[in-house]
């Protein structure tokens, strides 16, 4: 079952056969799923939404496995611990995998095979549920890594979030020097191009994960 804010997004989903079924997050039919079939839940949303599904969820009595994508586990982890009844369901998950496009149009099949993904269990995490993820992120050619979930944010930083902000500030540097040398982007050569590339991300996204 898809869930997204895009009502586009869920039609096309659904008309190529990536999901049964897809609906708006204030949809029943989603509420519906939850609390009647979902044994498991990934959560692939900005860190600004992962409020209003963790309620949701919540509301729903939602009892089943939980996981995300999302980049940062700060304000995640701190969020389930207040707003889950039983916070030991979430597995903290990130797939290191992605590139500078977004969007339903740019979906690939491919995109998890031979990258890592990270889990963080700790003490509570069930191990019946944690090797229920693992083999699930395996059957998608995927690698699990598992790390401390106190120590994400501080690697992830490193090796994923410096690398788009020097990314953007080059490219945002080069723009300023446009109007100097009106060939100076002409001149641009891989070096250039492979390091600005992930620059081309959205802006909205990674200012949120940057805050």
């Amino acid at each position: 079952f898809g869930v997204d804010t895009d009502g586009r997004t869920c039609v096309v989903a659904a008309e190529r056969g990536w999901v049964d079924e897809a609906r708006r997050p204030d949809d029943a039919a989603f509420a519906r799923f939850i609390e009647d079939e979902a044994d498991l839940v990934v959560l692939a949303t900005p860190v600004a939404a992962v409020d209003e599904y963790l309620r949701r969820l919540a509301e729903a009595g939602y009892a089943g496995v939980l996981t995300d994508t999302i980049s940062t586990k700060g304000h995640i982890l701190e969020a389930s611990a207040a707003i889950l009844p039983d916070p030991s369901i979430y597995v903290p998950g990130h797939p290191m995998a992605g590139s500078e496009k977004a969007g339903v149009d740019s979906a690939r099949s491919d995109l998890f095979e031979g990258v890592n993904w990270i889990l963080c269990p700790d003490e509570t995490t069930d191990p019946d549920s944690f090797q229920r993820l693992h083999e699930l992120i395996c059957g998608m050619d995927a690698r699990v890594v598992s790390i401390r979930r106190e120590d994400h944010d501080d690697a992830v930083a490193i090796v994923s979030h410096v690398p788009h902000i020097v990314a953007s500030a080059l490219m945002q540097l080069a723009l300023e020097h446009v109007d100097e040398s009106q060939s100076l982007l002409r001149l641009a050569a891989g070096g250039f191009k492979d390091t600005t590339r992930v620059a081309a991300g959205s802006p909205e996204l990674w200012c949120g994960i940057a805050f």
